[in-house]
């Protein structure tokens, strides 16, 4: 009874770590990859299906498949040894798989590293980190996203009838949408928001900016609506005429931009790292999930590339994402801030954000 007591823990761990092995893979692999746990597959000798952990089938753009991988788990205390990788050599043979990877939470034996190589087996040793670890990092384990608030205070236009207030545009439907959409148009095609982020929230000064919610930054913009799409406008219909205004030449309008803050906590974490060089400080791949009631950031690192995946559960209209500050450097102190690069996985429409009008043009 003991035993299979023992037997049925080990099988429960197992599935834990092959569950986590799939959502370490999710966003480092293509678009065109399905990753599947307990797939069953054809044992080219036998005939019969075989359980893989996990199953990564690698399509081109045509629906081509490219390559296998399978994944073979084991979360045990036990050092594992080169019968494993025996193993798994006939397996990867005798089910024609592409690519093989051994994952163990604890370690190999030297002879084991050995056979792997030599037969071309990736050994790796995963480290899901516990709840003990993440109440123990608890004042660093958290994270911010960044947003600005951008808020529309005054508008005007010049026409080829003569100068308009936003009093005077609030009079007609079809002009207030017209100077929505090119406002909003402007500051998201001009690099606006880029420049924003650039030279106003960082360099020392986004600490200050972010320190209180009541601070604010004013700026007024012009520009003239154009018949051809260039590098600092994108604009359609550009000559359209809107009742007695005449044609659109020039909108002036003054932004007041606000800081807005989401802070959410680590909710779950888990590393793969080769031990061959320095234990968990040669991390090859992690991923980190941050969430609350408002948002979800799935944050992954891999090939000296950091990946935010960023999802709203309640859509904030006129927020507009800018940064975030995430606790990665905390947990894995060997990446170089100076040659780690970041990219945003997403960037739905949600994220991006509207410029609240509020009664100006309503």
């Amino acid at each position: 009874m003991r035993r299979n007591n023992i037997l049925s823990k080990n099988k429960e761990k197992g599935r834990i770590l092959e569950q986590n092995y799939k959502w370490l893979w999710e966003l480092g692999v293509n678009k065109n990859c399905i990753i599947t746990t307990n797939k069953y597959y054809k044992d080219s000798v036998t005939g019969e299906d075989r359980e893989l952990d996990v199953f990564i089938e690698n399509y081109d753009d045509k629906g081509n498949l490219i390559n296998t991988t399978m994944v073979e788990c084991r979360n045990r205390k036990n050092i594992q040894d080169v019968r494993w990788v025996e193993e798994v050599v006939t397996k990867k043979k005798d089910l024609k798989i592409d690519r093989a990877i051994i994952v163990t939470t604890s370690d190999f034996t030297e002879p084991a590293r050995k056979k792997a190589k030599y037969y071309n087996i990736e050994v790796e040793r995963s480290s899901p980190l516990t709840n003990e670890f993440i109440e123990n990092q608890k004042k660093e384990c958290k994270a911010l996203a960044k947003f600005i608030f951008m808020e529309c205070v005054d508008l005007s236009i010049i026409t080829s009838t003569g100068f308009y207030n936003y009093k005077q545009l609030s009079e007609s439907k079809e002009i207030k949408k017209y100077i929505k959409r090119q406002i909003n148009e402007f500051v998201r095609c001009n690099g606006f928001v880029t420049d924003l982020q650039r030279n106003i929230l960082s360099g020392g000064t986004e600490k200050n900016f972010y320190k209180n919610l009541n601070n604010l930054i004013t700026a007024d913009f012009n520009f003239s609506p154009r018949t051809e799409h260039d590098n600092s406008i994108c604009i359609e219909n550009l000559n359209n005429n809107f009742l007695n205004f005449g044609t659109v030449h020039t909108i002036f309008f003054r932004l007041i931009i606000r800081p807005k803050i989401i802070e959410f906590p680590l909710s779950k974490v888990i590393t793969i790292f080769d031990d061959e060089v320095e234990k968990i400080n040669s991390n090859k791949r992690h991923k980190s999930l941050y969430e609350n009631e408002k948002i979800e950031v799935s944050c992954q690192f891999h090939n000296e590339k950091i990946h935010y995946h960023m999802k709203l559960k309640q859509i904030n209209r006129y927020w507009r994402y800018i940064g975030g500050d995430m606790t990665l450097y905390a947990l894995l102190e060997n990446i170089d801030k100076e040659k780690t690069t970041f990219d945003i996985e997403n960037s739905p429409e949600d994220i991006l954000g509207e410029i609240y009008f509020g009664d100006l043009l309503d």
